[in-house]
């Protein structure tokens, strides 16, 4: 018995599966197999659901979350409390079912393309998997309702830094363009990744993920240095020329009440230094590489 044994199981990576509802062994074989986490979309009503699922699941050692979505009335309120729970998973392998894999794959497939930097079709083509050849207008409505309010967002959005975003942030700077913009040299993935660790652990430290059309395009971090509250952000190349940082700056400075707020800025990058004043800093000092900018 194995968490492939599920019925319409799909896996996503290494860490997450959906499926539709297990069987109390198929349960255990999850924490069997090291799974943490067993988050339940179906309502006690569904076929096939099991008496007392969270009992059964936090027996075996897992932690559980039971979100019911109707299935004659998804509502964005579910997709919110889903995205909640996504959002503060602990490290480790997850489990996502419902009673046939449908709710399963619709929400995680809204979820990523909303904060993993899926595209459309990629959160498309993960759903169709199951949802091929089926007709649910309630669905469908309720589907193109929360991809509409996305993309009524804006494509420059800002949220939490998640794991999954790490090897992208590792990736953007290992560009010579943008180590030669930024006059920082590109650090190791060793290096890179306990550098992350300590400023994920820093609660003085403000960061976030910013997103463009739905896909990590680079981050953003205000931090303290010598008794001064800085910000400094970083964008991956293919992200550079379309007004993102200029957005997301913005938007962050929105959450970082701090003034004065100082950034520095290499002398040669006349694009950052806009992206600044467009936002309200201005000269303060200089150093032999470098400007730094002040907002008051």
């Amino acid at each position: 018995m194995s968490t492939e044994e599920i019925y319409n199981y799909r896996k996503v990576s290494d860490l997450l599966i959906t499926g539709g509802q297990p069987t109390a062994e198929q349960l255990k074989s999850a924490a069997d197999e090291g799974f943490r986490v067993v988050i339940n979309l179906a309502t006690q009503k569904s076929d096939h659901a099991l008496e007392d699922e969270a009992g059964l699941v936090q027996s075996f050692g897992m932690e559980y979350h039971h979100i019911p979505v109707e299935w004659e009335q998804p509502t964005e309120r579910d997709f919110a409390a889903f995205e909640q729970v996504m959002k503060q998973l602990p490290t480790g392998k997850t489990l996502i079912h419902c009673a046939a894999n449908f709710r399963a794959t619709a929400f995680y497939a809204l979820y990523a393309f909303k904060n993993l930097g899926w595209s459309k079709a990629q959160a498309e083509t993960f759903r169709a998997s199951i949802w091929q050849g089926s007709d649910y207008p309630i669905w469908e409505k309720f589907i193109g309702q929360v991809k509409a309010n996305l993309d009524a967002q804006g494509p420059v959005q800002l949220r939490d830094v998640l794991e999954t975003d790490l090897p992208i942030f590792f990736e953007q700077q290992l560009d010579p363009d943008a180590a030669r913009m930024a006059a920082f040299p590109s650090r190791s993935r060793d290096t890179f990744m306990v550098h992350w660790a300590k400023i994920l652990a820093d609660e003085n430290v403000q960061t976030q993920t910013i997103l463009f059309n739905g896909q990590v395009a680079g981050n953003i971090v205000s931090f303290e240095q010598d008794g001064k509250r800085e910000v400094g952000y970083w964008l991956g190349k293919e992200f550079w020329d379309q007004g993102v940082a200029t957005r997301a700056l913005a938007d962050f400075l929105g959450q970082v009440k701090v003034r004065p707020l100082y950034a520095y800025v290499a002398k040669h990058n006349l694009a950052s230094r806009r992206v600044l004043e467009k936002c309200g800093f201005a000269f303060d000092s200089e150093d032999i590489e470098g400007l730094i900018l002040k907002l008051v």
